[in-house]
């Protein structure tokens, strides 16, 4: 009976799993889509970190760099340089925390060493024992490996919004780039005041043309609010003017020893535009965050109720065909005991008519014998009422040959 059940349980599940195979494929699908969601935001949520330390970090080198030129160049702005490095060392200290838990212990200790070993050059910087040419050349490499970190998580997302606003923070990031190699070159320019060379000159022509190429680009579409507010403070800051007029200054008279603006000033009018770009990649990166988190929670929620809705789903199936497979199993063995007694009381029956039929057959043979007999018996009464007749024949003919006598 136990196999008979389970049969009859498996078929009844079998029919009621066959149409909800769509169901199942689709729910599949929807789930394999959100998991590849929720894990790609959680990597984002994860690398947010990363990110934002090393815009941070760079950001803070790339103003070193500049100060360390223009300190090479005669300007006096040692103490400056003491006090920012503090900073840089303490964006480093982050750095180096979250690179820890965001990259493999190889790329964390590659990606520390390179930074340390441009940090070394820090006291040749103070006895001026280093090319300008040498410090840009380090400091860039150590920014450029930093933003290359930053562009290795666009591959890691498809997510529209995602993508773009990490395009948005590459396309700034780039721009600052260019901004802060304009700044160092030309307060350098400004400080020496001895010139500039032919070099120099498509430098800064590079630098500039990219700075605002990148900063203003089509492209750039910010998805919040905040961000666009801040790019808008960066466009219209008032200090634009004086960064042109400084550079078509420099480029008219390529060969003037003494300029409108001194270098430490431009510094300083060059470093607020470009704070206002980091604003922006700042407030970039928060909205990343942001949405990451939302997208994550979302996904969470959509795989927690679809995986909930799914096992609700065949647990419910499960226990309506169980219970369909014991009322029917129930059924059939009421109606099997109806018919066993029905069956035994037909046995009864049956066994009742044989008996009758039995002593009706002996009966019959009987009445059959009895029938012989009385034939036998007339057949002999016959032969003796013959025979009387014969002599009672005999007799008379005896009779009147007497008489004739």
């Amino acid at each position: 009976m136990k196999k008979q059940f389970k049969g009859l349980f498996f078929k009844i599940y079998g029919l009621i799993l066959v149409p909800s195979l769509a169901l199942l494929i689709l729910s599949v699908i929807f789930l394999k889509d959100n998991y590849k969601i929720y894990e790609t935001n959680k990597d984002i949520q994860k690398n947010t970190p990363i990110i934002r330390a090393s815009s941070n970090l760079l950001s803070g080198m790339q103003v070193e760099r500049g100060m360390s030129v223009s300190y090479i160049n005669g300007a006096n702005n040692w103490n400056k340089i003491i006090e920012h490095r503090k900073i840089v060392d303490k964006h480093f200290s982050e750095y180096i925390n979250t690179a820890k838990e965001s990259f493999s212990k190889k790329d964390a200790n590659k990606s520390i060493e390179t930074i340390k070993n441009t940090f070394k050059l820090r006291e040749k910087i103070q006895t001026k024992q280093i090319s300008k040419k040498k410090i840009v050349e380090s400091y860039t490499t150590v920014i450029r490996y930093l933003m290359h970190k930053i562009d290795e998580k666009i591959a890691m997302v498809e997510d529209p919004e995602l993508i773009k606003t990490l395009v948005n923070i590459n396309e700034l990031s780039e721009a600052k780039e260019n901004g802060g190699l304009l700044r160092a070159n030309l307060s350098a320019i400004l400080t020496r005041k001895k010139g500039i060379s032919n070099e120099e000159l498509n430098s800064i022509f590079t630098f500039n043309s990219k700075f605002h190429a990148f900063s203003r680009s089509t492209s750039i579409k910010f998805f919040s609010s905040i961000s666009k507010e801040n790019h808008k403070l960066y466009l219209t800051s008032p200090e634009h003017n004086i960064i042109k007029d400084t550079i078509t200054e420099v480029i008219a008279t390529p060969e003037a020893t003494d300029y409108s603006i001194e270098g430490t000033v431009f510094f300083s009018k060059i470093t607020t535009v470009l704070n206002l770009l980091k604003t922006t990649i700042n407030s970039e990166i928060d909205h990343l965050e942001s949405v990451s988190i939302a997208h994550l929670e979302s996904a969470r929620s959509k795989l927690i109720f679809m995986t909930t809705l799914i096992l609700s789903y065949f647990t419910l199936a499960t226990f309506y065909t169980l219970i369909i497979s014991i009322k029917l199993v129930k059924d059939f063995r009421k109606h099997l005991h109806t018919l066993n007694n029905k069956s035994m009381a037909i046995s009864l029956i049956t066994s009742d008519l044989n008996s009758n039929s039995k002593k009706v057959f002996e009966a019959s043979n009987d009445q059959s014998q009895g029938i012989e007999e009385t034939s036998a018996a007339v057949h002999e009464i016959n032969k003796i009422q013959i025979s009387t007749n014969e002599l009672v024949k005999d007799g008379k003919v005896l009779t009147l040959s007497l008489i004739h006598i």
